[in-house]
């Protein structure tokens, strides 16, 4: 595998289709015969993480606990899931080679409240951490776009359908990708409109953009492993 991509996120707001995309894209890295281990991982793990550590109710409230990636929870202020965030991304520097990580980030408006800490969303703050990292140089930074009306839709017929009124709040268009920071990114920053087929988009965006990037090594037979396990 070229060593300037080890690892590709998946960012968008509230259902642009970043779950989707990403188990549809780990499926065809896991068959790359270079490619020795697929690892996925998510912001919303990190958070329920955080909110778990969060014993004494300080950042935030446990609403319900659930299956890994289905906790229902609320942030009082924003600065343990920023903190959550940095982590996330600063371990993204230390991939191995042959191993490629899928990451799943949510980005909006930011969240503001009466007290602490806003819980920045913004592509801004997840670009930052990218290059103070050292992380930016081996990782693809694909921006999931659907429009909001769109996305409602979809909320509305999903089984793990988020409540209206927190998707009307918080699931608004915001947090996207700025020229300035695209320009930062260069090659490493791929933009993409989810308004047709996805299972389409995945494969092309595979073909087009990923698989050439990928140095085919030793014939490996690759393998899924998912965080929502190790973790």
């Amino acid at each position: 595998m070229n060593n300037s991509m080890r690892n590709i996120i998946v960012m968008g707001n509230w259902g642009a289709g970043k779950t989707t995309f990403c188990g549809q894209l780990q499926g065809l890295l896991s068959s790359e015969l270079g490619i020795q281990r697929v690892v996925y991982d998510s912001d919303r793990f990190w958070f329920e993480d955080a909110v778990r550590s969060d014993t004494r109710g300080e950042h935030s409230m446990l609403v319900a606990d659930g299956p890994r990636g289905h906790m229902i929870f609320r942030a009082l202020d924003g600065s343990m899931f920023n903190q959550a965030h940095r982590q996330m991304i600063a371990q993204l520097a230390d991939t191995e080679p042959r191993v490629m990580t899928v990451v799943e980030y949510a980005t909006g408006q930011n969240g503001k409240f009466q007290e602490g800490e806003l819980l920045d969303q913004s592509a801004r703050f997840l670009v930052e951490h990218l290059i103070q990292s050292g992380a930016a140089d081996h990782t693809l930074l694909i921006q999931l776009y659907r429009p909001f009306d769109l996305r409602r839709q979809s909320n509305l017929v999903r089984e793990d359908a988020t409540d209206m009124t927190a998707f009307d709040t918080y699931g608004q268009e915001g947090g996207l990708v700025t020229p300035e920071d695209a320009a930062r990114l260069g090659e490493n920053f791929l933009p993409l409109n989810n308004v047709g087929s996805l299972e389409a988009l995945v494969a092309n965006t595979y073909r087009d953009h990923i698989q050439p990037r990928l140095a085919i090594g030793a014939t490996i037979e690759g393998n899924f492993d998912s965080r929502k396990e190790q973790r």
